[in-house]
């Protein structure tokens, strides 16, 4: 299992053997650079990520949605550029398997 750090240089994973901190692409090259600083993120039950992003522009919401190769495919959502974005101060993913549906919070 890998560990990964999310820093204003972008995302970073840490390799055990060298005891050094490498750029990790698994989310992709936009977050392999400092141009979308990830200010949030959290894991969902499907193995997806939703990130709160700092880009250029503003703040950018959006999910890292997994792929076969277990890299991820990051996919922003314009419908949440409607909300207030700075006002998001943590994330929460969680399940009920009684009613079989996710929440995020």
């Amino acid at each position: 299992m890998k560990t990964f750090f999310a820093t204003d240089k972008g995302f970073f994973n840490f390799d055990e053997n060298t005891k050094k901190f490498h750029p990790d692409s698994i989310l992709g090259t936009t977050f392999t650079s400092s141009t979308h600083l990830i200010k949030f993120y959290v894991e969902d039950y499907d193995h997806n990520f939703w990130i709160l992003a700092k880009t250029e522009n503003g703040l950018e919401f959006g999910k890292a949605i997994k792929q076969n190769s277990d890299n991820y495919l990051w996919t922003p959502s314009p419908e949440f550029q409607r909300l207030d974005l700075s006002r998001i101060f943590t994330m929460y993913s969680d399940y009920s398997p009684i009613e079989k549906r996710k929440f995020y919070g």
